[in-house]
């Protein structure tokens, strides 16, 4: 990759120190999708998750149909 002697070249000039290396790691794991949440879900983790948003759905009233 040609960009790694130069971002090399200039993390050691700015840094004052030429002891500086940049390594990369490629990981060929494979991510899953982003999972679009509906409000519900939202909410329902919300709850699950955070005792003071549990406690403020509570004294509203807040409920999931």
């Amino acid at each position: 990759n040609k960009i790694v002697p130069q971002l090399t070249a200039f993390l050691r000039r700015e840094l004052h120190n030429d002891a500086v290396t940049v390594v990369f790691a490629v990981s060929t794991e494979r991510r899953e999708k982003k999972r679009v949440f509906s409000p519900r879900e939202i909410f329902r983790n919300m709850v699950e998750t955070n005792e003071a948003f549990r406690q403020l759905a509570i004294e509203l009233q807040l409920e999931l149909n």
